[in-house]
C-alpha cells in the first residue's frame, strides 16, 4: 500500500536549509499564531514541491486531477438535524500536555473550535452553518494540532463544505504575508466519501528552512473532519505526518459512519494473531471448532449459513478475517467496487489478475479477489497464513 504521501527523497537532496535557533523558532512562531488561520503554526521558510495522495507528484501550486466537482445547491431532505454520534474519541492519540502543553475540549465551545481558515483573503472553512460541532485543540511548544466534526443538515452540505475549501485552498498555491511566502499543495487521499490534503511549506528571500503545515478535509455522509498540524518538521516529515494524521482520520469517519469496517489489523475488537480464546473473549466472534483450523462466525452480523468469516489457526492464531458486502477496507473498498479503484486507493500498477495483494500492515495484507474488473472478495491476512490456499 502506497504511503499518502510518495517518497520524499528528492526534495531532502535538493537540500533542506539550516534549522534556527530555537529562540528564533519561538519568535517567529509567535508571529504566526497571530495570524488569522487555524494552523498557528512556526513560522517556517521552505520553498520545496510537496508530494501528496496516492502517487500525484505536485509539480506546480496544485494538482488538477481529481478536481471536486462544481458545487450544487444542498438537497434538503426534511430530516432531522443530525448530530455528532457520542463516544467518538476525537482526542485519542494527542500528545500527554504536560507542563508545557494546553489541550482544550472535546467539546462544542467557541475556545476549542479551529479558527476559521482564509487564504488570499478568502474563507475556506468554515462556510456553511452547521447543525453540530465538537472540536479539539492542542498546543505545545513548537507544536500545534486541531480536530473538529462538523455535522450538516444533508450530505450535499456536507460535500460544499469539502470542495469549497480544496477550491480555496488551490486556487491560493502562494501567500506572502510580512516576508514569508506560504507555499501550498492539494491532492486527494483516500478515506471515507472524500478526503483531501493541503501541505504548506514556507521560503522566505528565496531560502528553504524548517516548517511544516498539514491539513486535511474528509467527508463521510453528513459530517465532516477537518485536521491541522504545525509544528518545525521539513519536508522528509510531510509523508510520516499526513500518514498518522489520515491514520486517526480513518478511524473517526468509521465511528461517524456507523458501519463495519476491516481494518489493517483486525476487525472491530479482533486482531490478527488472537487464539481461538482471545477471539471468543471479545465477544465479538464465534468460533466453530476445526482440525487444525477454526472457523469463526462474526457477531454483530446476520448468519451466513455454510460461510466463514476468518480463520484461527492453531499454529498462528486468527490469520484471517473475511468481509461481507456492508463491510469495506479503511479506504473505502468494497465487494462490489472496481479494480480501478483498487488500484487508486493502493497504488501499484494495473493487474488484471484474480487475486491481488496489497500489504497494508507489519506481516498483514488486503487480498481483492476479482470476477472481471468487479471485487467479488475481500481478505485481511496474516503473512503466512497455513489455512487456505
Amino acid at each position: 500500500m502506497p504511503e499518502p504521501f510518495d517518497t520524499l527523497t528528492r526534495l531532502a537532496e535538493d537540500g533542506g536549509a539550516p534549522g534556527l535557533p530555537p529562540a528564533e523558532v519561538r519568535r517567529r512562531g509567535d508571529r504566526l499564531r497571530r495570524r488569522r488561520t487555524a494552523l498557528q503554526a512556526v513560522v517556517a521558510t521552505a520553498a520545496i514541491a510537496v508530494v501528496v495522495g496516492a502517487g500525484a507528484t505536485l509539480t506546480g501550486g496544485s494538482d488538477r486531477r481529481g478536481d471536486p466537482a462544481p458545487a450544487t445547491q444542498p438537497t434538503r431532505t426534511g430530516q432531522a438535524a443530525p448530530t455528532i454520534p457520542a463516544g467518538i474519541a476525537l482526542a485519542q492519540g494527542l500528545p500527554d500536555p504536560g507542563g508545557d502543553g494546553t489541550v482544550v475540549g472535546p467539546s462544542n465551545s467557541d475556545k476549542a473550535a479551529l479558527r476559521p481558515i482564509e487564504v488570499c483573503g478568502t474563507r475556506a472553512y468554515p462556510v456553511e452553518r452547521a447543525t453540530d460541532r465538537l472540536s479539539v485543540r492542542y498546543e505545545g511548544p513548537e507544536d500545534f494540532r486541531g480536530r473538529e466534526v462538523t455535522a450538516y443538515d444533508d450530505p450535499s452540505v456536507a460535500k460544499l463544505v469539502v470542495d469549497g475549501m480544496t477550491r480555496a485552498m488551490r486556487d491560493c498555491p502562494r501567500e506572502d504575508a510580512g516576508g514569508t511566502t506560504a507555499v501550498t499543495r492539494t491532492g486527494q487521499v483516500a478515506a471515507g466519501d472524500e478526503s483531501w490534503a493541503y501541505v504548506t511549506t514556507y521560503e522566505q528571500q528565496g531560502q528553504a528552512s524548517v516548517g511544516l503545515q498539514v491539513v486535511t478535509a474528509s467527508r463521510v455522509g453528513r459530517y465532516v473532519v477537518v485536521t491541522t498540524r504545525a509544528d518545525e518538521g521539513g519536508p522528509a516529515d510531510a509523508q510520516t505526518r499526513l500518514g498518522q494524521q489520515m491514520g486517526e482520520v480513518r478511524s473517526l469517519l468509521a465511528g461517524l459512519a456507523g458501519d463495519h469496517v476491516l481494518t489493517h489489523d483486525g476487525y472491530g475488537s479482533l486482531r490478527l494473531g488472537m487464539t481461538a480464546q482471545e477471539v471468543t473473549a471479545t465477544h465479538e466472534a464465534v468460533v466453530r471448532d476445526g482440525p487444525g483450523c477454526a472457523a469463526i462466525s462474526l457477531s454483530d452480523l446476520p448468519a451466513a449459513r455454510d460461510t466463514a468469516d476468518g480463520f484461527v489457526s492453531a499454529r498462528l492464531g486468527l490469520v484471517a478475517i473475511f468481509a461481507r458486502r456492508d463491510v469495506r477496507t479503511e479506504e473505502g473498498i468494497r465487494i462490489g467496487g472496481t479494480r480501478v479503484q483498487v488500484q487508486q486507493a493502493y497504488g501499484g500498477g494495473m493487474d488484471d489478475s484474480a487475486f491481488v495483494s496489497h500489504v497494508v500492515g507489519p506481516r498483514t495484507s488486503y487480498v481483492f479477489g476479482f470476477d472481471g474488473d468487479r471485487v467479488v472478495s475481500i481478505a485481511l491476512q496474516r503473512e503466512g497464513q497455513d489455512c487456505y490456499q
